[in-house]
């Protein structure tokens, strides 16, 4: 049952991916899958960003805070982790996606 719910979000978060990416093409009067390069790449970088811990911006993001604290908050340094969830996988398919119709359209 899990499976079957995480298949329909990533197919869901998919089609949105698509509406999108059409919504911004016939917005800017671009082609498509021109648009599809730039969306698939955001798409991609955005959720990656946020399906991640750790790294450089979250320990930044400690060091100014233990500095804003006068240094008496100990932080501890997270090591960069990354989980594949279904946003990550969706963005994931609509940028091999792209890479399929642009191979095709180009041939």
């Amino acid at each position: 049952m899990r499976n079957l719910i995480q298949l329909l979000l990533t197919l869901l978060l998919l089609a949105g991916q698509f509406g999108a990416t059409f919504w911004i093409a016939s917005l800017i009067n671009m082609t498509f899958l021109d648009v599809m390069f730039f969306t698939s790449i955001g798409f991609l970088a955005l959720f990656i960003f946020f399906s991640s811990n750790g790294g450089f911006v979250s320990n930044y993001a400690n060091v100014m805070a233990s500095k804003q604290s006068f240094g008496n908050d100990v932080y501890k340094r997270e090591m960069f982790a990354f989980r594949i969830n279904s946003f990550v996988l969706s963005a994931l398919l609509f940028f091999i996606i792209h890479w399929i119709l642009f191979i095709v359209h180009y041939m």
